[in-house]
């Protein structure tokens, strides 16, 4: 169930922007009255660590930002004083935003509010890389509050796609340049050629299907396909929409190669050119990557909308000051994607998505980045259990449906009071076939096709919609334990609240290494029977006292929620 046609967080935000208005009517923040000792320390700190982070090399607009974030400390401070400046909770990032909007109308040579918002953004960053953020709730939420404001003050409308002829949405995919790569390099393939045994085509082809393809060739000859952008972009592509199918020694055509071209054409080009989609708008799971992604993916996404994006705003992103890095790689990346012809620099200077590339590109548009979902806000309450463990051992847990699920794994572990010391993954079923989500650790064992990917480019909210809905999150592939994760709830994010929060439980977990679910039987009969042959054996294995009381059914909740840090 898609959740792309629910209500707009931007309602709600459009609420407080109108209470910071009220508030501005009637009282100002004055920028006096605190001991700044702390602050000072961090903010030269602060300074130093710009330029590390491929910050602009520009000591004028660093020591601009650096004043940003002093400003918004201070006023913030004084508008609450408990506010510490390790500590940004989604009040006080509020009472910033208030005072940045108000200096931008009231001073004229203010910074932009949205350049303040954005120093404050990268002061978090700066926290939590240096290990000095000390917030009660997780950071990733208040960078989330400050980049929401800044993707929000680009503007947007809703996406309202309409029905297309077929044979125009045929003519307009089949003009589109990425897909055209992949009709070549299917061509080119034929029945099958050598691979090297991680996959990738052998270095000495590589020149012949540039050729094909009708890309320069490099200055300097390649020693591995995945160095040329385009040329790995393309084979993932193919890889993941099963165009190819790839042995250890050589590549085949895959099983949808048989319905790239025919009466099934347009349904699997259409498809292909939705996860292309999906592949240029999501990179790595770190703050500033996912930065870039939000403004790309709110450039394309207002690209399907009557109000485009003006390519000149990139020019006058830069003359205003906004001087992170990120602007110009995100610039980069929209010109990759006019590269691949699904997006366009139309006669007025604006970026829009073709009429007949619209359902293929709004099919592929991430959940995480649309702006019409009210799934970003949203805590999911699960029910995890141990599958085929005798007493139950099983959590109740509230969590936020942004976290990505690498995280799910830690607090997972965290509830089981497990070590993260083997292999796990996570599985859905859709449409007949598993769906699994792997570590990077795990996906160099395992068999990789369409149906896998890896943990840090979902979240738990991306695979489940309603109650009732299960996830299985398996462990330590050699004892298998299988934890079944099932959706009683969603509900708004409170102010404040943390991003996870363990409610009940109820069994203690098995321990790390036993023998599954028949060994933990085994342990549980043995430490508890001092007539059993292997009780004092298991009791020292497991670190027991020789009189200690085992009992199976025992759960620690404030223990829990001390592993975790919440």
């Amino acid at each position: 169930m898609s959740r792309k046609n629910k209500q707009s967080r931007g309602a709600k935000r459009t609420e407080k922007a109108k209470k910071r208005a009220a508030r501005r009517n009637s009282n100002v923040i004055p920028i006096r009255g605190r001991d700044t000792s702390e602050m000072g320390v961090l903010l030269r700190e602060f300074e130093r660590w710009l330029p590390s982070e491929e910050f602009e090399d520009d000591p004028d607009k660093q020591a601009a930002i650096v004043d940003a974030v002093r400003a918004l400390d201070f006023a913030v401070g004084y508008a609450l004083p408990d506010h510490r400046p390790t500590e940004w909770s989604l009040d006080e990032v509020d009472a910033a935003i208030d005072f940045a909007e108000y200096m931008e109308e009231e001073e004229d040579d203010a910074l932009p509010a949205s350049i303040a918002v954005f120093a404050l953004r990268l002061f978090i960053d700066f926290l939590v890389t240096t290990s000095r953020w000390t917030g009660a709730i997780s950071a990733d939420v208040v960078m989330g509050a400050c980049q929401g404001y800044l993707l929000d003050s680009m503007g947007g409308l809703k996406v309202e796609v309409d029905d297309i002829d077929s044979s125009a949405e045929r003519d307009a995919l089949e003009a589109v340049r990425v897909l055209q790569r992949l009709d070549v390099l299917m061509d080119w393939i034929g029945y099958k050629r050598p691979v090297t045994p991680s996959g990738w085509l052998k270095p000495a082809l590589l020149p012949d299907l540039l050729q094909a393809l009708q890309i320069e060739q490099p200055s300097a000859a390649l020693k591995a396909m995945k160095h040329h952008r385009v040329l790995a972009e393309i084979w993932e592509l193919a890889r993941d929409a099963q165009l190819i199918a790839i042995t250890p020694s050589h590549v085949y055509p895959g099983p949808a190669a048989a319905s790239w071209r025919g009466p099934q054409s347009l349904t699997t080009r259409r498809s292909t050119l939705a996860a292309a989609v999906g592949r240029a708008l999501t990179s790595d799971s770190s703050a500033k990557a996912q930065f870039v992604d939000g403004i790309v993916a709110r450039v394309v996404y207002q690209g399907l909308t009557i109000m485009p994006f003006a390519a000149d705003r990139f020019a006058a992103l830069r003359d205003d000051g906004l001087i992170s890095p990120e602007i110009p790689k995100a610039h980069s990346r929209v010109e990759h994607i006019i590269e691949d012809g699904w997006l366009v620099l139309n006669e007025d200077g604006d970026y829009v998505v073709p009429e007949g590339l619209r359902p293929a590109v709004w099919d592929g548009f991430p959940e995480r980045h649309n702006p019409e979902s009210g799934g970003e806000a949203t805590m999911i309450t699960v029910r995890v259990e141990l599958a085929g463990v005798r007493p139950r051992v099983w959590r109740r847990i509230r969590i936020l449906a942004l976290v990505p699920l690498n995280e799910l794994h830690e607090v997972l572990q965290a509830a089981f009071a497990w070590d993260d010391a083997h292999l796990y993954a996570f599985t859905t079923s859709c449409s007949g076939h598993e769906h699994r989500y792997l570590s990077d650790e795990a996906m160099d064992t395992a068999r990789v096709d369409r149906y896998t990917e890896s943990v840090f480019d979902s979240t738990l909210g991306e695979l489940v919609d309603e109650p009732g809905d299960v996830v299985t999150y398996e462990y330590d592939f050699g004892d298998g334990w299988e934890v079944s994760i099932v959706v009683e709830a969603f509900a708004p994010m409170n102010d404040d609240e943390p991003p996870v929060t363990f409610i009940d439980g109820g069994g203690t977990a098995p321990f790390e290494d036993v023998g599954g679910v028949p060994g933990w039987a085994d342990f549980i009969e043995a430490v508890n029977d001092q007539t059993h042959p292997r009780h004092l054996e298991l009791r020292e294995w497991a670190g027991m006292s020789p009189d200690s009381a085992f009992d199976p059914t025992s759960f620690d909740n404030d223990a829990a929620r001390r592993r975790l840090g919440v």
